[in-house]
């Protein structure tokens, strides 16, 4: 159980790594509207990875999947 909860904590380090990816490429001279173009690919993905996942997350482990991706992002 111990685990679980240092996990669950430890897990959102990854978030924030992506929030200033953006923020430095900015910084480095990538242009925003650069940025915003990458977003319409991601919005087919964005739709369509959770329909592909749920098949893998329904049933008496759900949280296992999310454990073993985690430490590979």
């Amino acid at each position: 159980m111990q685990d679980l909860i240092v996990f669950t904590r430890v897990f959102q380090i990854g978030f924030a790594v992506d929030a200033a990816t953006g923020l430095k490429l900015v910084e480095a001279g990538v242009p925003k509207d650069r940025l915003a173009l990458l977003a319409i690919p991601m919005t087919p993905l964005q739709i369509l990875l959770p329909f592909i996942i749920s098949k893998y997350t329904a049933g008496p482990k759900p949280m296992h999947v999310f454990i073993k991706a985690m430490p590979i992002r």
